[in-house]
């Protein structure tokens, strides 16, 4: 399995600070696969307290030099303390599987926490995923639901794929084929590997009309950019009572 570091954090999107010219270079030689040169000069500017460096020098330990977790998470929780929502994310991460950092469900939940205040969008959907399964805070699908919504109204495909489960299980939020069908097929335009399978098998169930209106509704959604989604349904009883006599077609 790959490592965490090397598989989860963020791409690094690095732009001018203080340091000017150096972290322009460091970013340069990055690019370039020069990582030696990289640290060399990224490392000055973290330890001069530089948070985009400290981020930089966490994912360098994952994939540019000796692999080191435990500096990996050193350096994110230094960034992430000044705010970095990537390092937040990470890190919590970091605490979800136990890597460079005891493995700890509540820390986990803080540094999600504090990056989903900041919209993020893997964050979001990390967080619902501890209040789905109980793991650092009480179970409370309801909030799993709303964090699965955030996350999946930016595209993000497993917030999607999540958001969709929830709405096939009637977990935190009525069940509804429709909907669950929808979300699972912008989760596979968005190329998430597990969501073709689950929307082929609740294909299954739906009749002729439903699926026509759950296309009709992802086309609609993704031309919005996730903005105008589920309120694009006609009233929900309405559609209940037109839709429930039909009978069930496969999708193939």
């Amino acid at each position: 399995m790959k490592s965490l570091i090397t598989t989860l954090l963020l791409a690094i999107t690095l732009s001018s600070t203080a340091f000017g010219d150096d972290f322009s270079d460091g970013k340069a030689a990055y690019k370039k696969g020069d990582y030696k040169t990289a640290m060399k000069l990224w490392k000055p500017m973290a330890e001069q307290g530089d948070a985009k460096a400290q981020y930089a020098l966490g994912v360098m330990y994952g994939e540019g030099v000796p692999k080191d977790d435990k500096q990996a998470a050193k350096w994110f929780r230094l960034a992430a303390g000044q705010g970095d929502v990537r390092a937040q994310f990470n890190l919590g991460v970091m605490y979800a599987t136990g890597e460079g950092v005891p493995e700890d469900d509540k820390q986990a939940v803080k540094w999600y926490r504090l990056a989903a205040e900041q919209g993020n969008a893997s964050a979001y959907n990390r967080l619902g995923v501890m209040y789905e399964n109980g793991q650092g805070v009480i179970i409370n699908y309801t909030e799993a639901v709303r964090l699965f919504n955030l996350s999946a109204r930016q595209g993000n495909e497993y917030g999607m794929y999540n958001f969709a489960r929830m709405y096939k299980d009637g977990k935190g939020v009525e069940e509804d084929k429709i909907y669950s069908y929808m979300w699972f097929n912008l989760a596979n335009e968005a190329e998430h590997s597990f969501s073709k399978y689950e929307r082929k098998e609740l294909s299954k169930k739906m009749t002729t009309k439903e699926l026509h209106v759950a296309h009709e509704l992802s086309q609609k959604c993704l031309d919005s950019n996730y903005k105008d989604c589920e309120s694009a349904l006609p009233n929900f009883l309405h559609r209940k009572l037109n839709l429930s006599s039909e009978e069930h077609d496969d999708d193939d």
